[in-house]
């Protein structure tokens, strides 16, 4: 694309690498269903409880957008469950897991595999290792990891691209399956997302569409790591996301 300015729209897809865009898809259900703020005035970082404080949702930005951004704890079955997020996980995602969140716990949820074989991935189990499943593109993974010390089972998701380019990761533990399903399912989602053209992270990795081809975006505030370049957050290729 040329002609654009820096702060002129686009839509982005595949949305997982769009980069972590509006953090009010997230906050504003919270505060719709009540929610308290028990965010310090004088920080940067954001907290809020659930009305009897058994589910709590952060936001404490730090310089790396790979390390974990957004922190959501809970309860299931009596057992903590908690879920990270790193910086640069667009906020659309992170809007569904949260309103999957604030609504009752469902009888029953689809299988997470069978959501994401449906969207055409890759499903490999490894039996008494991991069994994951990646994307489409190659450039989004979600793996589930046996159980070992612990009772529940542990998932992560990581989202790359190249030789260790890594965009964001996620680390969930304990997540109640109800969850884990609509993480899952906001993954699949094809639908481009909008950002400001200088807010895109990496212009060579995805697909920037003109505004104008698609409804009006609605205003965003992106996140930015404190001390981050425009291009992607890196690490060592041989780093892998933690059990």
């Amino acid at each position: 694309m040329t002609g654009f300015a820096p702060g002129d729209p686009v839509f982005i897809a595949p949305r997982h690498l769009a980069g972590p865009g509006d953090p009010s898809l997230v906050i504003q259900p919270l505060q719709a269903a009540g929610w308290i703020s028990r965010s310090r005035p004088d920080s940067a970082h954001l907290l809020y409880a659930s009305r009897f404080s058994d589910r709590t949702v952060a936001l404490r930005p730090v310089p790396s957008a790979y390390a974990p951004w957004w922190h959501f704890t809970g309860t299931h079955d009596s057992q903590p469950w908690s879920a990270e997020f790193g910086g640069n996980i667009p906020c659309e995602i992170l809007a569904e897991f949260t309103a999957a969140l604030l609504h009752p716990v469902p009888d029953t949820s689809a299988e997470v595999w069978t959501v994401l074989t449906a969207a055409g991935w890759r499903h490999h189990d490894y039996e008494q290792d991991d069994e994951t499943a990646r994307h489409p593109s190659g450039s989004l993974v979600l793996s589930r990891h046996r159980p070992g010390t612990t009772p529940a089972d542990s998932w992560t998701a990581e989202a790359a691209v190249h030789l260790g380019t890594y965009f964001w990761n996620a680390e969930l533990h304990g997540v109640p399956p109800h969850l884990i399903t609509a993480f899952a399912t906001a993954l699949t989602r094809s639908e481009p997302v909008p950002r400001a053209k200088g807010a895109v992270l990496d212009p060579y990795v995805v697909t920037q569409t003109p505004s104008e081809r698609h409804e009006a975006p609605r205003r965003t505030a992106p996140l930015r790591p404190h001390s981050a370049s425009p291009g992607p957050v890196t690490a060592s290729p041989s780093r892998r996301t933690g059990r």
